[in-house]
């Protein structure tokens, strides 16, 4: 079947907007069918939005018990991993404000308000971004007075585990690979700023797009990337509608060359996930490649569960349709890639001896 009229996809929009979308219900009330929407819910991590969406369905609709069984135990799951992200979460954040560190807090718990139950957002790692090279280092060295031994990962930040919660030390809250950008991102952190939340510190609603934005390119250059994130960017565009100055955006994407990419991006939320036009700072390009992109989202599934590539073959699959809208993120992609891959190789050596 045609992946817009999927049923996985119309049962995902039904979760995530909290209502059944106007199109015919395209599912048959059989066990085979929901088994596949639910298989694709598992690959791109998003069975409990999916098990909203279909207990907005008509009784005689709704998957068996058979089917709901284990999907209920997926939710469990999830909701059960939101508490234990959470309690690690608020008394680290409680800890930097205490010890006079600037920590921003990057995607996860920051976006799982914006869902209608934020319960039933996948929950992932921890993402602390520290402002400032001495921010950061005080920041590591706090925690490695502590007893844990935070150890470097292939973008040259660094990660550890806190009671079975994986907490990662960015340096940088924007994921893009050209050098020649980076300048251009520090100037938007500046004039925009952060925004100060009940609890944690974010990045202001421009500078959080843009991040979203980026961090579903990195991913769809390298591993690929599922409709989970994609959700976290229809929910975030419509949050944030009002908040920002749509001219700014526009502006700052066009700077670092992104404005053809975040077009084709949001023709996939309009076209395959049913955000507004309305609430978008660009308009959503309509093209053959909009529908290419979102076969590779699903495709790829949840960090390229999906897709049973390596890297490599990932990256090779996915530059094909994007080096005419980003050339320069498919040039230093691979190449910023492999220099962190290094720097990690030589930081672990330098750790052993």
């Amino acid at each position: 079947m045609e992946l817009l009229h999927s049923p996985f996809l119309y049962v995902l929009k039904a979760g995530l907007w909290g209502f059944l979308p106007d199109s015919p219900v395209p599912i048959k009330p059989s066990d085979a069918e929901w088994s596949i929407v639910l298989s694709q819910a598992s690959a791109h991590a998003v069975e409990a939005v999916i098990s909203d969406g279909a207990g907005l369905f008509p009784e005689s609709l709704r998957p068996s018990f058979r089917q709901l069984a284990p999907l209920a135990l997926a939710v469990d799951s999830i909701e059960r991993g939101n508490e234990m992200v959470n309690a690690v979460l608020r008394p680290m954040a409680a800890f930097w404000k205490r010890e006079g560190i600037t920590a921003v807090l990057l995607k996860g718990q920051g976006l799982a308000g914006m869902y209608i139950k934020p319960e039933h957002r996948t929950p992932g790692d921890i993402d602390w971004y520290f402002p400032g090279k001495e921010n950061f280092r005080k920041a590591l060295s706090l925690i490695q007075t502590r007893g844990l031994a935070p150890e470097i990962d292939g973008d040259g930040d660094f990660h550890y585990n806190v009671k079975g919660v994986v907490v990662e030390h960015h340096k940088g809250w924007c994921d893009i690979s050209s050098p020649f950008k980076r300048g251009i991102v520090s100037v938007i952190e500046k004039d925009q700023g952060y925004t100060q939340g009940a609890e944690f510190v974010l990045p202001a609603p421009l500078t959080n797009l843009i991040q979203l934005n980026v961090h579903i390119l990195k991913h769809v250059l390298v591993m690929g990337v599922g409709w989970r994130q994609l959700c976290d960017l229809a929910l975030a565009t419509k949050y944030y509608c009002g908040q920002y100055s749509k001219g700014e955006y526009v502006q700052a994407i066009d700077r670092l060359g992104l404005m053809r990419w975040t077009r084709l991006l949001y023709g996939v939320l309009f076209k395959y996930l049913g955000t507004d036009c309305a609430w978008m700072p660009v308009n959503p390009l309509e093209s053959r490649d909009t529908d290419r992109l979102a076969e590779l989202i699903m495709r790829c599934g949840n960090f390229g569960r999906g897709s049973g590539k390596k890297m490599m073959g990932s990256f090779i699959s996915s530059a094909l349709l994007m080096i005419k809208y980003v050339p320069g993120e498919v040039f230093w992609r691979p190449i910023m890639l492999a220099w962190n891959r290094f720097f990690q190789h030589c930081s672990r050596k330098r750790v052993s001896k």
